[in-house]
Parts: structure tokens; C-alpha cells; sequence
């Protein structure tokens, strides 16, 4: 079983994963969703979004007991001499929120923006071994 996912709110979503979305809310200025991947290792969630055109001071992550929250700010490029024809890559504010479900690292949590591509890193604690116990007589 994987312990890794999305719940789209779709009655054919993987109930029994580890990794639920929230429910986003919107402000009175442009907010979008990026796009995101969630994937599962055996020691890891990796969460990948897209970021095109972020600077990475515009960009706040935060895990708050198992809620992980992404936000930022896409700035639209702004010149005089540019006209917008097609907005492929919105601008404005951002807000992902996904509910980590799996025990993790929080200091080991590592975040890099490389060539407008977000990954979080989130390495799973150990699970302990089983232990017999051993039954006496009273």
C-alpha cells in the first residue's frame, strides 16, 4: 500500500493514502494553484511544483504539525513595450496546502528551486521494530 497522495475530491480518489489536499481559499487579489506531483520513497515524500518565473525570496514553506503549506508570489513581467497576448504562467499569489499524513523528519525537510521547478524533500521517520513481549506467570 502507498502512503502517498491527493485526494481531488473525486469519488474515485485513493482513500487510503497518506498525503490529503486541503481545501484552498482565495484572496481579493489573483490567486492560483501551481501545479504539484507528490511522489513516495520507502524514506521519502517528494513534493514537485512548478514555479516558473518565482524568486525564491517570494516563496514561503511551512510545515505546521502535518500541514504543508506553499505560498508565494509570481510577479507578472512588467514593461511598457510587452502587450499580454496568452497567459500560460499566471501571475499573482499562490497557495498550496497538503496534509502530510506519514511521521516525518522536520529537521531534515530540504527545499531547492532550480530552473522555476520547486522540490520539497520530506524524509520519513524509522518505523520501530516489532518487539516480543514475553508473558509471565502471575
Amino acid at each position: 500500500m502507498s502512503n502517498v497522495s491527493v485526494n481531488s475530491g473525486k469519488p474515485d480518489a485513493l482513500e487510503s493514502r497518506k498525503v490529503v489536499q486541503s481545501m484552498e481559499t482565495t484572496e481579493d487579489k489573483p490567486v492560483f494553484q501551481p501545479n504539484c506531483d507528490i511522489f513516495e520513497t520507502e524514506k521519502a515524500v517528494i513534493v514537485i511544483a512548478d514555479m516558473p518565473g518565482v524568486l525564491k525570496e517570494k516563496l514561503d514553506i511551512q510545515l505546521d504539525d502535518d500541514q504543508l503549506v506553499i505560498t508565494g508570489i509570481q510577479d507578472m513581467p512588467s514593461c511598457e513595450c510587452l502587450k499580454l497576448v496568452h497567459e500560460g504562467c499566471p501571475a499573482g499569489i499562490f497557495r498550496r496546502t497538503f496534509t502530510i499524513l506519514a511521521d516525518v523528519v522536520e529537521e531534515g525537510i530540504k527545499a531547492t528551486l532550480t530552473d522555476g521547478v520547486l522540490r520539497i524533500d520530506i524524509p520519513k521517520s524509522e518505523k520501530p521494530e516489532p518487539r516480543k513481549i514475553k508473558v509471565e506467570a502471575a
